[in-house]
């Protein structure tokens, strides 16, 4: 269920009941997936109109289609890049929960961030080859799966890639995979476009916490063992 569409000439978010008004006759397109949409009336009382996907669908904004993302794996586990990726994590860990709570916006706790973290290491998303912190807050928000509403957060949402893409190394090996991601709101229907453009170039290097520490080293890997 989504609220807005694209007009499929100008390439305009238009809202369902400005489309409804003015443009009846266009076909409205997916923000997310770039197919096409059809318009579902109400059916029932206290359901408004909103666009639909064709049946077969695979759009991520659809809640069963992200759960492909629960189940993504690395294709080959780079054990080097993984101790290099949580160094460089431990050494800005600050600025990682800060970048995922500008990214979430109201309703995200440092709690959300520490449940991200352990959902991560159970995925074994720090093993994915070429994976960096540019793309590391980005992939931890979608890998999560759905943020439930709770006290502190008034509705149910989850973040999503790209339609085409079948892994997350895609977002840094393949150049058609779009730089973006999307914030769905399942039940409002709501859809936020996000860049992925975390400026990394003034965070500290992976070794610098360790080194300055004397704690390079064997006994570092007491620290990255999560």
């Amino acid at each position: 269920m989504a609220r807005f569409a694209l007009h499929p000439k100008t390439n305009e978010k238009i809202s369902i009941e400005d489309w409804e008004l003015y443009h009846k006759e266009e076909t409205p397109i997916c923000i997310i997936c770039g197919h096409n949409l059809y318009v579902r009336a109400n059916s029932s009382p206290g359901s408004s109109a909103h666009f639909a996907h064709y049946p077969g669908s695979n759009c991520p904004s659809i809640q069963y289609n992200r759960e492909k993302y629960d189940s993504l794996q690395p294709v080959e586990k780079d054990y080097q890049n993984a101790k290099k990726l949580k160094k460089h994590l431990i050494n800005n860990m600050w600025p990682v929960y800060q970048k995922c709570k500008s990214i979430f916006g109201k309703g995200f706790r440092q709690k959300d961030f520490q449940k991200m973290i352990f959902k991560a290491s159970e995925r074994n998303i720090w093993f994915y080859k070429g994976m960096t912190l540019k793309y590391l807050p980005y992939v931890l928000l979608v890998n999560y799966g759905v943020f439930q509403k709770e006290e502190h957060r008034k509705n149910k949402v989850y973040f999503v890639f790209d339609s085409k893409l079948s892994n997350y190394e895609d977002l840094w090996i393949k150049p058609k995979i779009k730089q973006k991601m999307w914030k769905v709101y399942p039940d409002e229907g709501q859809i936020e476009e996000v860049e992925i453009d975390f400026d990394t170039s003034s965070l500290s290097p992976e070794y610098f916490m360790f080194w300055a520490t004397g704690l390079q080293g064997k006994k570092e890997n007491e620290f990255l063992d999560w």
